[in-house]
């Protein structure tokens, strides 16, 4: 759906110093900025980075308004692996993190992922969608143990 605020980001995006904009289909853009390149499609809110090989990144999905400030502006900083998906190697170091007591917040800069995608990777490990709702930020630096433990996981 096109909304008003799409369409404005989306101007926002292609008018943005320094963007340089190739319509490459009816919803389809490339982007190219600062020697970095998008595959851009405003209207569903997907995209995926292309990397200087010319290999392309998983597809990405977020409110235009989020790709605009992060990746154009910079004022919205997440950690490097934010919103990828979860290799069979972060899984293994997660599950080594926790039998050392490590805690949400050292998992998540280990792994250079935001605090809230390892609660939800434990969500999805212990199969319970409600540990979302009760692990805050106020217990990002319990050991993951600790909050098993107590029966917050």
């Amino acid at each position: 759906m096109w909304n008003d605020k799409k369409q404005k980001y989306s101007e926002a995006i292609r008018n943005h110093p320094g963007v340089s904009c190739k319509k490459l289909s009816k919803y389809k853009y490339l982007l190219q900025f600062k020697g970095r390149r998008w595959y851009l499609w405003p209207r569903s809110g997907r995209y995926q980075h292309q990397t200087q090989d010319g290999g392309v990144s998983e597809v990405f999905m977020g409110e235009l308004s989020d790709f605009y400030h992060r990746y154009l502006t910079g004022e919205l900083q997440f950690p490097e692996n934010f919103g990828k998906t979860w290799s069979k190697i972060d899984e293994e170091v997660l599950y080594d993190m926790i039998d050392y007591a490590c805690t949400v917040r050292q998992i998540a800069v280990e792994l250079k992922r935001h605090p809230v995608s390892v609660i939800n990777k434990l969500a999805k490990y212990l199969d319970d969608d409600s540990i979302q709702n009760r692990i805050t930020q106020d217990f990002y630096d319990v050991p993951v143990r600790e909050l098993v433990h107590w029966g917050l996981l």
